[in-house]
């Protein structure tokens, strides 16, 4: 019996060139290829610079549980902008989402999207620009609904650039031609023992030529920082969710703060340095 293949995605263009609705099904396979071909496919975001820049680094905001401490967020980039951050960089789950375990709704005082978009609309902070990447708990509405989380967040509030879904590159550029490429990814899966080892199998599995200067990750609510591991500056970005009984049943800390970093781009090296800045209750 001859085995059944499928076509390529040069074959299906071809195919359904002249079809609105092919057209509109090609569109999407180009999106999902351009995800899973890795970082050179994904969206890069540019960022002129002095030899010398400042940031804010965070994740984690959930929008719309009971647990999330926008007032925490709001002091951060208060300090953050006294410290000289220019902007501030968001790795994810900006919202809580909808439905991503069994009994969320009752750890929620927004429950929907809607509301927790009105949540964020009205409470996000302002004091610097910040640009994004949606998370798990964002993309769950992409899942249940197939909206588009991201791009209705930024049209809600210009101050803050969505960036991509779970993963971007932030190419810092200085007008002397010296740069840092900084990714910033919102990884599926749980935290592990030990604090490092999530963190150490992606970098693991980053193919020779696509390793950015620095990785931010955010998703596990940890806060950590390996300088040099396999020549990549990781940063585990922290969160601004207070531990949540879903989290407390698992045994899973919440590490609440984020990061204020400097980079400063050298002739023959990059340096970077960073300070976490801690909540505690």
């Amino acid at each position: 019996m001859k085995k059944k293949t499928g076509h390529t995605l040069a074959e299906f263009e071809t195919k359904f060139e002249h079809s609105p609705l092919g057209q509109e099904r090609i569109a999407q396979l180009k999106k999902q290829v351009a995800h899973l071909a890795g970082p050179g496919s994904v969206r890069s975001v540019s960022i002129p610079c002095d030899d010398e820049i400042t940031l804010g680094l965070v994740s984690c905001s959930h929008y719309g549980s009971l647990y999330s401490d926008g007032s925490d967020l709001n002091y951060f980039y208060d300090h953050a902008k006294e410290q000289g951050a220019e902007f501030v960089l968001h790795c994810g789950d900006v919202c809580d989402g909808h439905r991503i375990y069994k009994g969320q709704e009752f750890e929620q005082d927004c429950i929907g999207w809607e509301a927790q978009a009105a949540r964020f609309e009205k409470v996000a902070p302002g004091q610097l620009p910040t640009k994004f990447i949606t998370g798990n708990h964002d993309e769950s509405l992409k899942k249940l609904a197939g909206m588009a989380p991201g791009p209705d967040l930024a049209r809600r509030r210009p101050d803050w650039e969505y960036l991509g879904s779970c993963y971007a590159r932030v190419i810092l550029k200085a007008a002397s031609g010296r740069t840092c490429t900084m990714d910033l990814m919102h990884p599926g899966g749980g935290s592990s023992y030990a604090l490092s080892y999530r963190p150490q199998k992606i970098v693991e599995q980053l193919e020779g030529g696509t390793k950015p200067d620095i990785l931010a990750i955010g998703h596990f609510h940890k806060a950590e920082w390996m300088p040099a591991y396999r020549n990549v500056c990781v940063i585990q970005t922290g969160a601004f969710q207070w531990q949540t009984p879903f989290m407390r049943d698992l045994g899973l800390a919440a590490h609440v703060g984020g990061w204020i970093i400097r980079v400063s781009l050298g002739k023959h090296a990059n340096s970077y340095g960073g300070k976490f800045v801690a909540f505690y209750r």
